[in-house]
């Protein structure tokens, strides 16, 4: 098929079929890429991620959640993320939660 008649069946110009071909398509829509990829009989997949080089503004929280729980585990405590401390209320939550398993000697 040619970069015209890809166009027509999609709706668009050739050039805007040239520049999906050459990688300059960012600029077009993504209603033209998913037309584009259908004409073609090739599924569209987008993926909305945060940037893989930049770590959470929580991460830091977040590794002491981790290593309390590891610890926790080690000493024979049982540990959950966001432990519900009100059920009725849902915004009521502690960070994290440790509950006594069994008491290990090595803590």
């Amino acid at each position: 098929m040619t970069q015209q008649q890809l166009a027509r069946r999609v709706g668009c110009n050739q050039s805007s079929i040239s520049r999906l071909e050459t990688g300059r398509g960012g600029s077009l829509s993504v209603d033209v890429w998913q037309r584009v990829s259908l004409a073609v009989g090739r599924p569209l997949r987008l993926e909305l991620e945060r940037d893989a080089s930049e770590e959470p503004s929580d991460s830091g929280h977040l590794r002491v959640q981790e290593l309390i729980l590891r610890v926790g585990r080690a000493c024979g405590y049982q540990g959950r993320f966001e432990l519900a401390t009100r059920p009725s209320d849902p915004s009521r939550s502690a960070d994290v939660g440790l509950r006594v398993i069994e008491i290990a000697a090595s803590c």
